[in-house]
């Protein structure tokens, strides 16, 4: 399936990050592979069960987060499923970042993929880098960084980025978090 939204969403991602990049003291740098696999499985157990909550989902307690990637790619291995620990026999969830991307806001980009259903409704294959993976990204942003969520929204629609979704825990968390920024904005402008 053609990835059509992705050289979009780079863009859009590298304007996001660039306006919040002095100000967000919540994205920070991994310093090992250990920090990083626990920030993953902070993002998939607040997550996992919410948003398209599967069978199997509660059966992968942790993301393991490795250093050893090549190249400039940061990917999350497998999303279909998960990987069996040939030691402990348990699962979980794989993402491999590259030395170029050991940030929290890469890993929220690379979780949103675990976290984004593979098929639609109809039982159509979802895009990689389609409109429900966008606004779950935009969600994770908002809630883990602290992004406006307006903010993303207004730059989104500047570059005609589809961002949509049928879930009803990720349009009522996402309408919370617009909510919360009209509240925010009103208050400083009433105290201005």
């Amino acid at each position: 399936m053609r990835d059509s939204q992705q050289s979009k969403l780079y863009k859009v991602e590298r304007i996001w990050y660039n306006a919040y990049e002095k100000c967000s003291p919540k994205d920070l740098d991994f310093t090992d592979e250990r920090q990083a696999s626990n920030y993953g499985t902070w993002i998939w157990i607040d997550f996992k069960n919410k948003i398209y909550p599967q069978k199997w989902r509660t059966q992968v307690p942790r993301v393991r987060v490795e250093f050893k990637n090549r190249g400039g790619w940061s990917y999350a291995m497998n999303s279909d499923g998960w990987y069996n620990d040939r030691k402990t026999h348990r699962k979980y969830k794989w993402v491999r970042l590259s030395r170029y991307h050991r940030n929290f806001h890469i890993l929220i980009h690379e979780m949103a993929h675990h976290l984004v259903p593979k098929y639609n409704n109809n039982g159509d294959r979802t895009e990689s880098h389609g409109q429900e993976f966008v606004k779950i990204l935009m969600l994770l942003l908002a809630h883990y960084l602290d992004y406006d969520i307006g903010y993303m929204c207004k730059i989104a629609n500047e570059h005609n980025l589809k961002y949509s979704c049928d879930d009803s825990y990720v349009n009522k968390k996402f309408n919370q978090l617009i909510q919360k920024e009209i509240k925010r904005q009103a208050d400083m402008l009433a105290s201005a």
